[in-house]
């Protein structure tokens, strides 16, 4: 129990992907228009934002840390660019999904 306050009380630890992988990972994944890309444990969302963007792919991200998740929502608000749709993962929550 304690452990799962704990893990929403902090989220998960973060450890940010360098933009040269950022740019690097769609590349070799060769992701292109019409593209679902999951992001699990999206951060900040520099990889969905990226993927939609520059590639044209629909994004859809999944963030434990309530912290993070803001963050990436404040980031994809641009109104003119295309919107990845990141959410919050309330499954690794639940008793029995572990």
């Amino acid at each position: 129990m304690t452990d799962r306050v704990l893990l929403v009380l902090f989220g998960a630890p973060w450890v940010p992907t360098s933009v040269r992988m950022v740019h690097k990972m769609p590349k070799i994944a060769e992701v292109g228009p019409g593209d679902l890309v999951y992001d699990l444990g999206c951060g900040d969302g520099r990889v969905l934002i990226t993927a939609a963007r520059r590639y044209g792919a629909r994004a859809v991200g999944f963030e434990i840390d309530p912290l993070r998740y803001l963050w990436c929502q404040l980031l994809i608000r641009d109104p003119g660019a295309a919107r990845p749709r990141p959410g919050y993962l309330r499954g690794f929550l639940q008793p029995g999904f572990e």
